[in-house]
C-alpha cells in the first residue's frame, strides 16, 4: 500500500485534472477577454468578471473534490462508479465542445436550446415533453438573467445576422 493511498482514488485524480483546466483558463483570461475601449462604462460588470467567477468556482469545487478524497478514510477506488470511461462521460463532453463551436455561428440562445436538448437525451431522458421543456426553460432563463437582467453581451450568431 502506498504512503499516500488517496493518489489511487479516482476522485483525487479527477479533481486534480478538473482544477488544472480552469487554472489554465484563469491564466488566459487576461489575454483573451478584451475590455471595451470607450469613455464611459455602459455595462455593470467588466467582461472579465464572469470568466473569473466561473473559472474560480470550478477551481474551488475541484479543490473540494481533491480535499474530500484526501480526507476520506475509506479504501480508495481506482475506477469511478459505472466503469473507467463510459458514454455517459464522453457524450456530455462532446456535446459541450459542439455547443461552444456553434454558439458563435447560430447564437448562444439557439445553441443552448440544441445543447440542453442533446445533454438531456445523452444523460438518459427519453421523455420528449421533458426535453422540450428543459430546452425551452433553460435558454430562456439564461437570456433573462444575463441579457435582460445583467445586460451582458451574448453572441447572437453570424449565421442569422442578416435575417433580423
Amino acid at each position: 500500500m502506498p504512503a499516500l493511498p488517496f493518489i489511487r482514488d479516482w476522485r483525487f485524480r479527477t479533481g486534480v485534472v478538473a482544477a488544472v483546466i480552469p487554472l489554465v483558463g484563469l491564466a488566459l483570461v487576461q489575454s483573451q477577454v478584451l475590455e471595451p475601449k470607450f469613455g464611459g462604462r455602459s455595462i455593470a460588470f467588466s467582461p472579465k468578471a464572469f470568466p473569473y467567477l466561473t473559472l474560480g468556482s470550478m477551481t474551488l469545487l475541484a479543490g473540494l473534490m481533491v480535499l474530500g478524497s484526501v480526507l476520506d478514510r475509506r479504501e480508495p477506488s481506482a475506477t469511478p462508479p459505472g466503469g473507467a470511461l463510459s458514454v455517459r462521460v464522453l457524450a456530455p463532453i462532446m456535446i459541450m465542445v459542439g455547443y461552444v463551436a456553434i454558439a458563435e455561428l447560430v447564437g448562444l440562445v439557439y445553441a443552448s436550446v440544441l445543447g440542453v436538448a442533446a445533454l438531456a437525451y445523452a444523460l438518459g431522458n427519453r421523455n420528449a415533453a421533458t426535453i422540450l421543456a428543459l430546452a425551452t426553460i433553460v435558454p430562456t432563463f439564461i437570456w433573462l438573467v444575463f441579457k435582460v437582467g445583467l445586460k451582458v453581451f451574448l453572441p447572437e450568431g453570424t449565421l442569422l445576422e442578416g435575417l433580423f
